[in-house]
């Protein structure tokens, strides 16, 4: 019976741990924290530390995601896009982007920003 329980512990475990993760980082702070965050999770989700690219949702996805509406997804992304924070890489497919983790980290730890 331990073999099973513990494996069964572990996974339950895991579960509990994101599902905390995805109601602490997604759902407070401004807009533009929130959206930041996700970003980097993403990218370290599908790609590790190393690499910062990321492959965004729609942005009706982003916004039920994060409790927002399409449109603020959009102006945010848009804002980001004319500082260089999100680059297009249209050669790696649609919605896929370069971001300047640093900028990016910083809007993430930023709750006092406006969205």
């Amino acid at each position: 019976m331990p073999d099973l329980c513990t494996p069964l512990m572990e996974e339950w475990h895991d579960q509990l741990r994101q599902a905390e993760t995805w109601i602490v980082q997604f759902s407070t702070g401004t807009v533009r924290s929130r959206l930041a965050r996700l970003i980097i999770y993403l990218s370290l989700w599908n790609s590790g530390e190393k690499i910062n690219t990321v492959r965004l949702l729609p942005g009706r996805e982003l916004a039920a995601i994060l409790g927002a509406t399409p449109e603020s997804i959009s102006r945010v992304i848009a804002r980001w896009k004319r500082q260089k924070f999100l680059q297009r890489l249209p050669e790696m497919g649609a919605e896929t982007y370069r971001f300047d983790r640093t900028q990016l980290k910083q809007a993430a730890e930023d709750s006092s920003a406006s969205s």
